[in-house]
């Protein structure tokens, strides 16, 4: 069958390419099969995880189905099996490449000569054994170097009017696609032929032999899973268990400690970073003063003879939400204030009409602290924040009566 389209043709027919003999190291000895089937498990489930393997898609694209349209003399051909999107396609083939390729360890012939060195003393029945050969003599028809015998078809291509015929196997165009147009840009030998065929040609093809080969990876793993569930293979228990893929959006992960420091200094490689000068610890309050410092707030800590005994960071926010000023110290303390009602929005206001009604409270329900902090504050005797207010610098001090009228502890603030 042929298809004349401008100043080609296309025709499918039987694959003609010669095969010759290659060298592959295979394992022979039960630690280096463990090897080569731990790393395949790995692999496999993450091919496995595949969105086009989960769905079950692969299975369509492994099976190509086209639509003849005849008009009065032309015949046009529809490829209706092909993925949605080409670049969810091309994250699957990458992840299936290290199997087909001779000089990695999880190539297809080691992972069969490793699960046959493992179940050596294990009595395999008939359809395990056969998939075990199905795969085998699969990979030494088609991917195996200079063998590319046809999946399903066998294609040629050449200029109208010319002798001139380019003759590929739908295997050979989707080997070519692997190495001339997503991994590699070097095809050599027989793949080269694939370069005479438009872009399209050896992507479709490409698919098919992408398809069929996540398809033979789940059949190798689910054997694989189905014998260690009544054979000890000898394989880590952590190749079923790790994490193979890291999903999208967002990635949250937790952390002992951060450190910031100056800008451009490289700490020594293994020093303790709390005994380095210049460095701290990062926490809310640092990350807020870095992301903004114009939102700062300097507390320290004053006796009666003006001598600072304690020095605390902290930073305001502004709640538009709730019209009010909202200021944090040492991520223990809120000193929390409000305009007079009816008055302009917060931060359009002189911080003095802004902090117009006062209160203090603990930080997310940290009481403790918060009364320990405050206890530090009263036995020095005055809190002296400094901070920056619609650009003015201004500075504010809590005191602490020596002797509350209403018996209870608690700050106010005297000046702003």
């Amino acid at each position: 069958m042929g298809m004349r389209q401008g100043k080609q043709v296309y025709t499918v027919g039987e694959d003609r390419m010669s095969r010759q003999e290659r060298h592959i190291k295979l394992p022979k000895e039960p630690q280096e099969a463990i090897d080569t089937l731990e790393r395949f498990v790995v692999r496999a489930r993450r091919i496995e995880a595949h969105s086009l393997v989960k769905s079950k898609k692969v299975k369509e694209l492994a099976q190509p189905s086209y639509t003849l349209r005849f008009n009065d003399s032309t015949v046009s051909m529809r490829l209706n099996s092909r993925p949605e999107d080409e670049e969810i396609f091309e994250s699957l083939a990458a992840r299936i490449r290290p199997c087909i390729v001779d000089s990695e360890p999880i190539q297809l012939e080691k992972v069969v000569a490793a699960i046959r060195v493992l179940t050596s003393t294990v009595e395999l029945d008939e359809r395990q054994s056969k998939l075990l050969e199905l795969v085998n003599s699969w990979c030494k028809e088609h991917i195996a170097p200079h063998s590319y015998n046809a999946i399903s078809s066998h294609e040629e291509i050449g200029e109208l009017n010319s002798d001139k015929v380019t003759s590929a196997s739908d295997t050979l165009l989707g080997l070519g696609w692997y190495y001339a147009d997503l991994v590699h840009a070097d095809p050599r030998q027989e793949k080269e032929a694939a370069l005479e065929f438009p872009y399209d040609f050896r992507y479709n093809q490409g698919v098919v032999l992408v398809s069929h080969l996540a398809l033979i990876i789940s059949s190798l793993l689910k054997l694989i899973r189905e014998i260690s569930d009544v054979s000890e293979l000898g394989l880590s228990p952590e190749v079923w268990t790790s994490q193979v893929t890291a999903g999208g959006g967002p990635f949250e992960f937790g952390v002992g400690k951060v450190y910031v420091g100056p800008a451009g200094f490289v700490p020594p490689t293994g020093a303790a970073m709390d005994e380095i000068p210049g460095f701290k610890e990062l926490d809310l309050v640092t990350a807020r003063r870095m992301q903004d410092p114009g939102c700062a707030v300097d507390a320290r800590f004053v006796n009666d003879s003006g001598e600072v005994i304690e020095t605390h960071d902290g930073f305001y926010i502004i709640d538009t939400e709730h019209n009010c000023v909202v200021i944090s110290i040492e991520d223990k303390i809120l000193l929390s204030g409000s305009p007079e009602e009816g008055s302009s929005p917060v931060g359009e206001l002189p911080f003095e009409q802004a902090f117009f009604s006062k209160a203090a409270g603990p930080v997310d329900g940290k009481t403790e602290q918060f009364l320990e902090f405050l206890a530090k504050a009263k036995a020095a005797g005055k809190i002296e924040i400094s901070m920056s207010w619609r650009g003015t610098p201004i500075q504010g001090t809590v005191t602490f009566p020596k002797a509350p009228s209403n018996g209870k502890e608690r700050p106010t603030d005297e000046s702003a």
